[in-house]
């Protein structure tokens, strides 16, 4: 029944298929961040702080929140939301505990527009601020590179997984 969260049976068959593509979006993206969260808590070998725990968490809320605003049939917002806050969140959480994994996601966020939105003016947007977050971390990347951060190579790669499975869908 995820699939079809929040469609009305009036709704075209293609905007009825990018519909039921986005909310199996949404409840892998919920999947993956709990594991991702349970990882961090029960798991890995790094003690994180409270503080990269709770940013850590606000994926999750925000899948949780695109659900339920789909249940509520408010499609428009609920795309809107995940092309502007999560790309955002990403990058907050690749700063917060540099999990290079993480930036993983950015990718279907840069292919997503193109089959979400539907003009050229939203398209271009959406593509641009993930790209953007996406360079901006290498960025990062090269100016921290002289700290000595081990990254946990194990989350990393439970990003890279859940973001092949994201591009996937």
């Amino acid at each position: 029944k995820i699939g079809h969260l929040g469609l009305t049976p009036d709704l075209k068959p293609y905007e009825k298929t990018k519909g039921i593509v986005f909310n199996y979006v949404n409840f892998f993206g919920l999947c993956v961040s709990i594991l991702r969260l349970l990882y961090l808590l029960f798991i890995s070998p790094k003690t994180y702080s409270d503080f990269e725990i709770l940013v850590n968490v606000l994926p999750t809320v925000a899948c949780t929140a695109m659900i339920v605003m789909m249940y509520y049939r408010k499609y428009a917002v609920t795309i809107y939301f995940s092309f502007l806050v999560l790309p955002a969140l990403l990058f907050c959480i690749y700063l917060v505990i540099q999990d290079r994994g993480v930036l993983f996601y950015l990718i279907p966020y840069m292919i997503y527009p193109f089959f979400f939105l539907n003009r050229k003016r939203k398209i271009i947007p959406a593509f641009i601020l993930a790209a953007a977050f996406f360079i901006f971390s290498f960025i990062v990347e090269a100016q921290q590179h002289n700290d000595k951060h081990v990254h946990d190579l194990y989350l990393e790669l439970i990003s890279f997984i859940g973001s092949v499975g994201l591009t996937f869908l």
